[in-house]
């Protein structure tokens, strides 16, 4: 797209306009041509000159789109040709852990139906079950990501797995070891979904001069909260984690969350991640998908390089929320599925490296010929 072609036309008329009016030995002054020069800048001429353009792109638009989806379609289709045995280990593991979480569900609702033909389903179990499927849909989120080619919006995403995973590692260590804990983690977690949905709707409100009737059913809720559980409630993230964690004596931090779950060999990577996400310096010149040096060019679209590290992360946290959940009230078949999950790590972390590896050294071969070439 040339940005300068409109310009460079109004400046050139405007030069016809100043020679023709000399040539009739009229003098154009300097104030002339300013005024002149903001009469054709000005917002209605600028407006009129630009509705034929966007007339005219609006009109190439589905061309456009079905030549850049092509072209991804074609992307992609390479991109499968390297990873395909990669994904082949990543979308088992999601599916395994899938049919898994819906296997452990039917088996607790086995003998929970009431009388009335309703199931019930202590909070503590809700939420791990919860956890369990959102954790689900998420790896799904990434693996798509990944065919794709979008290793930084991928281990973005993972961000949020990793959350899961420690969150539903704190309950159903809980569920295992001590349930009141359990219960009381459970309750609190619920209760900060409500301060939250109240910040929400507070901002929402504070535009209006009126407050919806939502806004103060939601406040009544928080003072309730508040009153039971005391201000650092409201204000401090984790506060509801404070069961688990009753010897920390200031405030908990999400890193309190992973040391109490034994994941603090991942913080690493969660930090990188939040790089990401947050659109940080770091994160800008530090791109999982740049094969080459970061700090020279730009990356507008994606890339078949960098899956390594997110697909591995996701493999990780997936097998980690469903072996949390199997743990629970272990049998012979839970511990057995376990370990058939914990193969699917050993084999396809390896996978992954192996095809990031490959990429590297062709990648590597195309430079030097390249440069056998140049010489």
């Amino acid at each position: 797209m040339d940005f300068h072609s409109l310009e460079t036309g109004i400046f050139e008329q405007l030069n016809q306009i100043i020679e023709d009016k000399e040539k009739l030995g009229e003098k154009v002054t300097e104030e002339k041509i300013t005024e002149m020069i903001e009469e054709m800048c000005s917002p209605e001429l600028i407006n009129e000159l630009s509705e034929p353009i966007y007339d005219s792109l609006i009109s190439q638009a589905p061309i456009m789109y079905e030549e850049h989806r092509l072209e991804q379609l074609e992307f992609e289709a390479r991109l499968q040709m390297k990873w395909l045995n990669a994904f082949y280990g990543l979308k088992s593991v999601i599916t395994i852990s899938e049919e898994i979480g819906m296997g452990l569900i039917d088996e607790y609702l086995e003998d929970k139906q009431r009388k009335d033909g309703r199931y019930f389903v202590p909070i503590e179990y809700d939420i791990a079950f919860k956890l369990q499927g959102k954790a689900v849909v998420v790896s799904k989120e990434i693996l798509m990501l990944l065919q794709a080619g979008y290793a930084d919006a991928a281990i973005s995403r993972w961000r949020t797995l990793h959350e899961i995973s420690v969150i539903l590692g704190l309950i159903t260590a809980s569920l295992k070891n001590n349930k009141d804990t359990a219960k009381k983690i459970a309750i609190r977690f619920y209760n900060r979904s409500i301060v939250e949905e109240f910040k929400i709707v507070k901002n929402q409100n504070s535009k209006t001069e009126k407050k919806s009737e939502e806004y103060f059913n939601l406040k009544t809720k928080v003072e309730e909260i508040k009153r039971e559980y005391g201000k650092k409630f409201i204000y401090e993230d984790y506060e509801w984690a404070r069961p688990a964690l009753i010897n920390i004596k200031g405030k908990i931090y999400f890193s309190h969350l992973e040391e109490k779950n034994g994941n603090t060999h991942l913080t690493s990577y969660y930090k990188m991640a939040n790089n990401q996400i947050h659109s940080t310096s770091f994160g800008l010149y530090e791109s999982f998908g740049d094969i080459y040096d970061s700090d020279i060019g730009v990356v507008f679209g994606p890339s078949n390089y960098g899956l390594s590290i997110p697909g591995q992360l996701t493999i990780i946290s997936m097998i980690q929320c469903t072996s949390a959940l199997l743990n629970v009230e272990t049998t012979l078949d839970k511990i057995m599925l376990i370990s058939v999950l914990k193969k699917f790590l050993d084999n396809y972390s390896n996978v992954f490296d192996d095809i990031q590896t490959n990429i590297e050294k062709e990648e590597e071969d195309i430079r030097k010929t390249q440069k056998n070439f140049d010489q």
